[in-house]
């Protein structure tokens, strides 16, 4: 392959290796990057990009639809399945549309993506509003689709859909609807964090997923740039996707992962300090109830009532005390799910579900949290507030430790929100400022290693540029062996014609004087005695000299014919192997298959010669050694070269031994193809013919002159 071909062939595979599968940063497309004609809009990257998307939609609905139908079924969280079911609907359709939309040819716009993505959005926000908002474990996963936005689309609408999507998470901390189970009874504690632990590893799957594409596809780019230097027009965009790129994309995925990581921790620590919060508010509760509720129940003990004195000493208590200036409502149960009393005198002996809660305060634990205010014994504080924490503490008996009763205490969440705001307030400040450490330090090691790439791309660039001219040098000094070559053949079959000529004009002539001289002598001396041998005259010598040298003269005009080449110059290239072919049946009496099959008409010079004395020595060789049976000489051309091939049915030989044995005849027929660029080749076996292949290339030769 000649140079030009090669750096064409690379220039072209640099510009399909380096057109990403996200267009670049302001929105320029791949082929402004590379300078080539635009492809069709099947292919472009935009529309792989939609593809995309619509297969990771797929996957989603799927994930909603399993998500959903175990949370209901067997966590028994009640949830509005009927809204759900139309908001996931609704995003099925609208993928079938998408996918409908994709068998279209029609271009794909970065506008068209950023649409896609809010409706992803928007159905994500409706579905968190229907489930728990903020409080729903895979809230998180909001960060998918920023991570989506940030690798399909220009800076502008990434940061639009950060915007967007800040806005919902903001709104959702707002209003949403909370998550309870069937019976009322708010979802415990750990089925959220749990919920947390799945969605974070989902999460962060899926992040890493993105980012170890990117830098996939970065790595990739960066193998591809020996080759893609070939090319100058490309290298000031290569250095960018090498150097800049690598930057920004890495650290925008290191910045998501971080930023997940940040809002998972910090979430969770959130968490985990209101949790300890309304824990210690119900420890306090409970010592409450021991030092000054218990005494006023014992009467509960006997038989299981409580008397109208007890009652009366709980109303001043509640009344009259620090503790009853904290407590919004107080109430006593019986084990039986009965009030037995209550500051809302309506509910005292009224009969409600035993809830987990109760029961394990019944099994002498002290619980507290949020209150769920839509269950019928709340039917009081309902209206005045909208958020209190309900504290279930047990009363035991004085004598025997036994739980008898469960009183239950609310109180405001003022004092909780204050201590929560302030203790959140310190855990953000401790993760956001750990994330930002962590961030430097990231965009430090990404910077070291981008300016180490730049560095050797710097190298590898003057390296590629010094074997570009090495590959230009050597392809001239290729050029100019072959035309040497090419003119040797030229040069050496007119010297061939010269001995020839020389060989018959002189030498010859001389021979033929002689031959006449002697026949004439020999005609006045055959009666003469010799003095040689007394049993020969004159005359019979003088014949064996005659024959002698008629031999000597017809082996003389024999080699002077084989060394004359007959004038090819203006003979096609079928005309001169039919010459070739002529000669040699004229010579051995012999008849030859010729087959031609699609050969042009003209070829140079240097191609005709080697053709003609390829198929006159192998003919010849094929007469000497094998008797020249069923000989048959076949042409044809294949990607731009000569295909010869001369095969016979003779005794055959071993190719190996012959070489061995360095037969002249096959090594000036290899060396007289090769010198062109041609490859030549020998297959035969002994008993089975011998079968001659050789192609010589059909490119014009330049001849220099002087």
């Amino acid at each position: 392959m000649r140079l030009i071909d090669a750096r064409q062939i690379v220039a072209a595979r640099a510009a399909d290796l380096l057109r990403p599968e996200f267009p670049p940063e302001n929105g320029t497309s791949a082929s402004t990057i590379t300078d080539r004609p635009e492809r069709a809009a099947s292919s472009s990257p935009a529309r792989e990009n939609l593809r995309q998307l619509v297969l990771l939609r797929t996957i989603a609905i799927a994930g909603q639809i399993v998500t959903v139908l175990f949370v209901s079924s067997v966590l028994d969280v009640a949830l509005p399945l009927l809204p759900l079911a139309a908001a996931i609907g609704f995003l099925a359709v609208f993928n079938a549309a998408t996918w409908l939309r994709l068998r279209l040819d029609r271009p794909v716009s970065e506008t068209e993506l950023f649409g896609q993505i809010l409706v992803d959005i928007a159905v994500f926000t409706a579905l968190l509003y229907l489930a728990g908002g903020a409080d729903n474990p895979f809230a998180s996963m909001y960060l998918l689709n920023l991570t989506i936005a940030a690798t399909m689309l220009p800076g502008g609408h990434a940061w639009s859909i950060a915007a967007v999507t800040g806005a919902c998470y903001l709104l959702l901390t707002l209003s949403s609807t909370p998550l309870v189970h069937a019976g009322g009874e708010p979802v415990e504690h750990r089925l959220l964090m749990a919920g947390t632990a799945i969605s974070f590893a989902i999460t962060a799957s899926l992040l890493a997923f993105f980012v170890l594409r990117i830098t996939g596809a970065l790595r990739a780019h960066e193998r591809q740039l020996a080759l893609a230097r070939e090319s100058e027009r490309y290298s000031e965009r290569i250095v960018q996707l090498g150097a800049f790129g690598l930057v920004r994309l890495l650290l925008a995925g290191g910045a998501v992962i971080l930023l997940a990581g940040m809002l998972v921790v910090g979430t969770w620590v959130e968490r985990e300090i209101e949790s300890g919060v309304i824990s210690r508010a119900g420890m306090v509760t409970g010592l409450y109830v021991d030092s000054l509720v218990s005494p006023h129940l014992q009467s509960l003990a006997g038989n299981g009532e409580l008397r109208e004195t007890d009652r009366s000493s709980l109303d001043r208590l509640l009344s009259g005390t620090p503790l009853g200036q904290h407590i919004v409502a107080f109430k006593i149960w019986a084990p039986d799910g009965r009030i037995l009393y209550s500051t809302n005198p309506a509910l005292i002996g009224r009969r409600f579900q035993v809830k987990p809660a109760l029961a394990a305060a019944f099994a002498g634990e002290v619980r507290s949290q949020i209150a769920d205010l839509s269950e019928p014994e709340n039917e009081l504080e309902r209206p005045h507030w909208s958020r209190l924490i309900e504290t279930y503490a047990p009363v035991r008996a004085a004598n025997t430790g036994t739980v008898i009763a469960v009183s239950e205490l609310y109180k405001t969440t003022e004092d909780l929100a204050q201590e929560v705001s302030a203790a959140r307030l310190r855990s953000w400040l401790m993760v956001g400022t750990a994330t930002l450490v962590m961030f430097l330090l990231l965009a430090a090691l990404v910077r070291r290693a981008s300016d180490t790439i730049t560095a050797q791309q710097s190298e590898l660039s003057k390296k590629v540029t010094q074997l570009t001219a090495l590959l230009a040098q050597n392809e001239q000094l290729h050029e100019r062996v072959r035309r040497a070559a090419a003119r040797t053949t030229a040069l050496n079959e007119r010297f061939l014609h010269r001995i020839a000529a020389d060989l018959h004009d002189g030498p010859g002539q001389g021979l033929a004087l002689a031959l006449m001289r002697m026949e004439a002598l020999a005609d006045v001396c055959s009666t003469c005695p010799s003095t040689i041998s007394r049993e020969r005259t004159v005359g019979e010598e003088f014949c064996t000299v005659y024959s002698a040298l008629q031999a000597a003269l017809d082996d003389l005009r024999s080699i002077s014919g084989g060394l004359h080449l007959p004038e090819i110059k203006r003979l096609s290239l079928a005309e001169t192997a039919s010459r070739a072919v002529r000669d040699y049946e004229r010579k051995a009496g012999l008849a030859v298959a010729l087959t031609v099959d699609g050969v042009p008409p003209e070829a140079p010079l240097p191609v005709k010669i080697a053709l003609f004395r390829l198929v006159q020595e192998s003919l010849a060789n094929g007469f000497r050694h094998g008797g020249g049976v069923d000989q048959r000489v076949t042409l044809n051309t294949r990607d731009g070269r000569l295909l010869v091939e001369v095969a016979d049915g003779g005794k055959g030989f071993d190719p190996r031994a012959a070489g061995a044995e360095g037969h002249l005849g096959l090594a000036g027929m290899r060396e007289r193809v090769e010198v062109l660029g041609g490859t030549f080749s020998v297959q035969s076996t002994p008993g089975r013919g011998t079968v001659i292949q050789a192609a010589l290339p059909m490119a014009p030769v330049e001849e220099e002159h002087g």
